[in-house]
């Protein structure tokens, strides 16, 4: 299933489902093109996939996570998070596309994978979390592998994982 799908899902929950809204929220419009213009022409290496999740959103929140947008929604602004880690990461190479709530980053490098770095930590010391930004959103934050971004496990009153495993988006 993919990570559309499930976006479709979780919208529909919303309303038979009020603890959701907690952790899942999203921006109502997309980004506007000329944002996502500009984000191609600095960053060539941006993926389809994710310039298909700033049309659809322009912004999102995932449990602990939240996706940055254009900055003209309720989200964190893209532009004003990478400009926040330039001195870190090498901005030509490197594109900050999202936030845990401690405030590490999701950096989406030109190879397309993604890791994850603590505000703390350098550039070196990041931590591979998925292959491509499909993949991020599939398996980690909506799929079998969101467990493995909590190494010490999760809240037992998770609102988010007791989602993910009725849908059976976890096993």
């Amino acid at each position: 299933m993919t990570w559309q799908t499930k976006i479709k899902i979780l919208k529909n929950a919303l309303p038979e489902r009020e603890n959701l809204r907690f952790v899942f929220d999203y921006a109502k419009q997309g980004a506007p093109e000329d944002f996502i213009s500009d984000l191609r022409r600095q960053y060539p290496f941006v993926p389809e996939s994710y310039v298909d999740l700033l049309r659809l959103t322009d912004g999102l929140q995932l449990d602990y996570f939240t996706i940055f947008g254009s900055g003209q929604s309720p989200f964190p602004s893209l532009s004003e998070a990478n400009h926040a880690w330039r001195r870190q990461l090498e901005a030509s190479k490197n594109l900050v596309v999202a936030e845990d709530a401690s405030g590490s980053a999701f950096v989406l490098r030109d190879d397309a994978k993604i890791f994850l770095i603590s505000t703390e930590a350098p550039e070196e010391q990041a931590t591979f979390v998925a292959w491509s930004f499909d993949d991020l959103l599939d398996e980690v934050f909506m799929g079998p592998r969101y467990l493995s971004l909590f190494p010490y496990g999760p809240r037992p009153d998770n609102d988010w994982l007791t989602f993910l495993l009725d849908q059976r988006w976890i096993v």
